[in-house]
């Protein structure tokens, strides 16, 4: 049974913007896909339901969590008609899914999901250890998939062990992805326990492709979120290029324990870092932003002192965060997130990680999140 049927709960979140900021022209993120941005909140509001274009471009209307069982971390790719989201790995009865797969061509609908991850790197240990995806189109029949998993043999056992990342290709959204290193990736230097996760690709307004990351360089420093240009493969870094920080956790602050899932978008010149921070079970995970002068920085972080976007006590969702950004065909600007559905927060509740999408506007240069 569905245990979230009839929520049909959307948000809309009207932000202000610092005088210096712009939100007119074009939008670039995730995968090629245009995207939009946000700032500090002043007001929230909750709306009965939504609608989205279908591929016939008739209005569909749209329940959140659009997708009700467990897909957390979501990433939203739209090829042509399509969108394709993929997941943080999920049980599929007693059997683990190596980043689960759905599609829809409304974004109400969505199909089963099947195993986009078949081949996974001999590096990486299998299992469920699998974590938070992200998919660059480089041509139509080049796509990668970016993935963070463990690595195989490191400690402690189970899933604390050493966290890095890796990149596996395919000629379809569809998958098969096939990572075909036998070394990870990315797995930022020292012993055990350092952690590269969360990967984002975004793709900029000249065409350049990058990938953002959560990094943990030191058990004992202050986790950030960093980025680095990708060559045009997708699958190896451009030559020359170097990993540049763009924002860290501050520690006492609402973001503690860590801060994680960087995501990338830009509206109008501006450049905006999202990451979610806190305790990803618990109703206080939360996110927030900062602005970037440039694709690589500096960024001012704009929520040191409290979340963007947290638990909205008026609807069910609870804890968001994992979120990226995606276009819809006539250019309408999304971000999917995942959330608990109150009352069932946190896996010891029984409840998963549901996906969430709201649609962004930018309004005379104040970007927004609104019902569509």
């Amino acid at each position: 049974m569905d245990r979230t049927s009839g929520l049909g709960l959307f948000i809309l979140l009207t932000v202000s913007c610092r005088a210096d900021e712009r939100g007119a022209g074009g939008a670039t993120g995730q995968g090629g896909a245009a995207s939009s941005t946000t700032t500090s909140s002043t007001g929230v509001a909750a709306t009965s339901g939504s609608t989205s274009t279908g591929a016939g471009g008739a209005p569909i209307p749209i329940t959140n969590p659009v997708v009700s069982d467990d897909f957390a971390d979501p990433f939203v790719l739209r090829v042509g008609a399509t969108y394709h989201g993929y997941a943080t790995n999920k049980a599929v009865g007693i059997y683990p899914v190596r980043i689960p797969h759905i599609t829809s061509t409304d974004l109400a609908h969505w199909s089963q999901p099947t195993e986009a991850l078949t081949g996974l790197g001999a590096w990486a240990e299998d299992g469920f250890f699998n974590w938070a995806p992200g998919v660059l189109e480089i041509s139509p029949t080049r796509y990668v998939l970016y993935y963070a998993s463990k690595r195989a043999g490191s400690s402690p056992a189970g899933q604390s062990g050493q966290q890095c990342l890796g990149r596996a290709i395919a000629s379809s959204p569809d998958g098969p992805f096939v990572d075909e290193l036998t070394s990870a990736w990315v797995c930022d230097g020292g012993p055990a326990g350092y952690w590269s996760i969360d990967p984002s690709p975004f793709r900029d307004v000249d065409g350049k492709i990058y990938l953002l990351w959560r990094q943990d360089g030191d058990p004992n420093a202050v986790n950030r979120a960093v980025i680095r240009e990708l060559a045009a493969d997708g699958a190896s870094f451009a030559p020359g290029s170097t990993m540049v920080p763009l924002v860290a956790r501050d520690p006492g602050s609402w973001e503690d324990p860590v801060l994680e899932n960087p995501s990338m978008v830009q509206v109008g010149g501006q450049y905006f870092v999202f990451y979610s921070a806190n305790r990803w079970e618990t109703a206080s995970y939360a996110i927030g932003y900062a602005t970037c002068a440039s694709v690589l920085g500096p960024c001012q972080k704009q929520t040191a002192s409290g979340p963007w976007f947290g638990s909205i006590p008026s609807t069910t969702l609870r804890g968001p965060g994992g979120q990226d950004f995606f276009t819809d065909p006539n250019g309408g600007l999304w971000m999917s997130m995942h959330g608990w559905v109150d009352p069932k927060v946190g896996p010891a509740s029984g409840g998963g990680r549901a996906l969430w999408l709201t649609h962004f506007s930018v309004d005379a240069g104040v970007p927004k999140i609104t019902s569509p």
